[in-house]
């Protein structure tokens, strides 16, 4: 009876400890994501700016790279890549446009890294583009979609505390089953690594090869997870 007894303590202070460290591990993955995505609760963004990042001495405010190369080893794309879009204008639309007939042309500078500020009401996210870094194409893509006022008064209707996703993009909807922007763009910079998906990565969302339009997510956590 007392080992009986003894082996029924063990077996409950041992599944505490397991509740503990699940417990735990949520908290951490929450601490994640409320600590990058501004908190879970995010309802709108307000508007998507982009302007040129100010790291060098250029009177554009423009930063320059020193070569045409990227991280990945990967040249900017082909301009064959890109679509015939017209370029909307740098500053921006007076109306938002949501439906495109074909991907955007090179709309941007290659050698120009780019920010993205997103409002939320919650508060501002930063992320930098940078066109060399292996995906130029989806680049100018966001460049362009948020000239054209594609984001503006979106939801974020997507977020998870276990695979640290928060995504957004989706005028037509609010949800993941938006049609997207009326056209696709190539996937780039093939075979990414999980390395390549850390916390703060912003990434575009797709539903298959070469299949991103304007869905796009932020990463809370490592490699996804």
């Amino acid at each position: 009876m007392g080992t009986d007894k003894r082996d029924r303590q063990k077996a409950n202070k041992q599944a505490k400890l397991e509740a503990e460290r699940a417990a735990a591990a949520k908290a951490k993955r929450n601490r994640s994501i409320r600590s990058f995505a501004i908190l879970a609760v995010i309802i709108v963004i307000a508007m998507v700016i982009i302007s040129l990042t100010s790291c060098s001495s250029d009177s554009d405010g423009a930063k320059v790279s020193t070569d045409g190369t990227t991280d990945q080893g990967v040249s900017p794309a082909d301009g064959d890549a890109y679509g015939t879009g017209d370029c909307p204008p740098e500053d921006g639309v007076d109306e938002p446009a949501i439906d495109f007939e074909d991907a955007f042309q090179q709309c941007i500078d290659l050698d120009t890294t780019y920010t993205a500020t997103i409002e939320t009401t919650e508060g501002t996210a930063v992320a930098e583009l940078d066109p060399s870094a292996g995906a130029p194409i989806t680049v100018n893509n966001f460049v362009s979609l948020a000239r054209s006022g594609y984001f503006d008064d979106t939801a974020i209707f997507r977020t998870e505390a276990g695979s640290g996703i928060i995504q957004a993009g989706s005028p037509h909807t609010q949800t993941n089953t938006d049609p997207g922007p009326g056209y696709a763009i190539p996937d780039e910079g093939i075979p990414w690594s999980a390395d390549d998906y850390g916390p703060g990565t912003l990434a575009m969302a797709n539903s298959g090869p070469d299949s991103g339009g304007g869905q796009f997510f932020f990463l809370a956590n490592e490699g996804g997870r």
